[in-house]
C-alpha cells in the first residue's frame, strides 16, 4: 500500500518496486485489483526465495497460520543483479515508509501536505518536516530538520573544541515514539580568523534526518524538536542558540478504509 502511494517518487528516483509474498497468485491478483496496485506482486510458492535469502520469519512455527511469511524488509538490486543495499528491522512490525525508502536510496520525495514547522532567529532559519502526511503504526518515517544559515555563516559539527557547541537535534513526544539516532551530513574543516584551532563545520544549508517509528494507533502524535547550534563567520563566533519547534501528525491505518487495529 505504501509503495503504491509513493510509486511516482520511486520511479522518479529510478527505482522499480517488486513485492515478493508467499501468497498464491490468485490472492495477490485480488489484492492488487482491490487496492489499485500497479507494480508487480510476485508469488513465492513454498517460500523458496524467502528461505534462500534467510529471511523466513522465525516467530511463526511450522503448522501455524501464516507460516512462510518473511521478515519485512527491502533490497535495492542493481541492474546487473547485485544487492547494493538492504533495509530490515528486528521487529516484523517495523518497515520504511515510501518517502523514507526513497531518501535511503539517495532520492528525495516531494512533500504532499506533510506536517512542518519553522523558526528563524535572523541568523539561521530552521524547518522541521515529517516526510509523510501521517504516521502509520510500525512504519519508519523521517523527520528532516533543515538549517539555513544566512550567507557567510557556518555551523559547527562534531567534534567541537571545548567551549564551542556542535549542531544537535533532539526529538521528543508525549506519545509512544521510537526515536533513532540523528543522521548528520559530513563536515568540512573550517577555521575562524584569530583562533588557532580547526573546526568541523557545515557550509551552507544542511539537513539532519531523524528516523521515527510511532507506536500510536489513533489520535495525533505531537513532536517536540529542539535544535541547538552555534553559528560563526570567518571573523567571529556567535553565542550558542536553541530553537524549539512543535508539529503534530495524525495517525492513519496501514490499509486505507480500515480502522486502526486493536
Amino acid at each position: 500500500m505504501e509503495l503504491q502511494r509513493r510509486l511516482p517518487d520511486l520511479t522518479a528516483a529510478g527505482i522499480l518496486p517488486l513485492a515478493v509474498s508467499y501468497d498464491p497468485p490468485d490472492a495477490l491478483a485480488a489484492f492488487a485489483a482491490e487496492h489499485g496496485i500497479e507494480y508487480p506482486l510476485l508469488a513465492d510458492r513454498g517460500s523458496r526465495v524467502i528461505r534462500r535469502y534467510g529471511i523466513l520469519n522465525p516467530e511463526i512455527a511450522p503448522g501455524e497460520e501464516h507460516h512462510g511469511i518473511p521478515i519485512p524488509g527491502s533490497y535495492l538490486v542493481a541492474s546487473d543483479g547485485r544487492v547494493e543495499q538492504k533495509f530490515f528491522h528486528s521487529s516484523h512490525r517495523v518497515r520504511e515508509a515510501g518517502a523514507a525508502l526513497v531518501r535511503r536510496l539517495g532520492g528525495r520525495a516531494a512533500p504532499d501536505s506533510w506536517p512542518s514547522a519553522r523558526s528563524d532567529d535572523g541568523s539561521v532559519g530552521i524547518t522541521a518536516t515529517l516526510e509523510a502526511p501521517s504516521f502509520r503504526f510500525g512504519q519508519v518515517v523521517d523527520l528532516v530538520v533543515r538549517l539555513e544559515p544566512r550567507p557567510g555563516l557556518h555551523l559547527y559539527g562534531r567534534p567541537a573544541p571545548a567551549g564551542f557547541y556542535p549542531t544537535t537535534v533532539t526529538v521528543g513526544s508525549a506519545s509512544p515514539l521510537d526515536v533513532s539516532e540523528a543522521l548528520y551530513p559530513a563536515t568540512e574543516p573550517y577555521r575562524v580568523r584569530g583562533l588557532d584551532v580547526e573546526f568541523a563545520g557545515f557550509s551552507g544549508e544542511i539537513e539532519v534526518v531523524v528516523p521515527l517509528v510511532s507506536r500510536s494507533r489513533e489520535g495525533t502524535v505531537p513532536l517536540d524538536v529542539e535544535v541547538s547550534y552555534q553559528a560563526c563567520s570567518e571573523s567571529e563566533c556567535y553565542i550558542p542558540r536553541t530553537g524549539r519547534l512543535r508539529l503534530e501528525a495524525a495517525t492513519a491505518p496501514l490499509v486505507p478504509g480500515r480502522p486502526p487495529a486493536g
